[in-house]
């Protein structure tokens, strides 16, 4: 198995492996795809407008600091921040 890695190209899946950066550790791929799958889920129930870092939080179970750590902001969202 290849090993993962962080920074893909932007829109790329955030748990996905990417060919560049750091390796990604497991904990870090399964808390980037619950906040991605969450964020789906709830742009497919009331679209873009639903998804707020509090519905998030509260239906992903991840909290709201670890969000901040891989996505410091909204226009970040596509691309997770890098895992030193």
């Amino acid at each position: 198995m290849a090993p993962v890695r962080d920074e893909g190209e932007p829109g790329e899946d955030p748990a996905a492996p990417t060919s560049r950066g750091h390796e990604v550790d497991a904990r870090v791929r399964r808390t980037r795809a619950a906040v991605v799958d969450t964020a789906v889920e709830l742009l497919v129930e009331g679209g873009v407008g639903a998804i707020t870092i509090e519905a998030i939080v509260q239906r992903s179970g991840v909290a709201r600091s670890t969000i901040y750590r891989h996505w410091p902001s909204r226009t970040d969202g596509s691309r997770p921040r890098s895992v030193p």
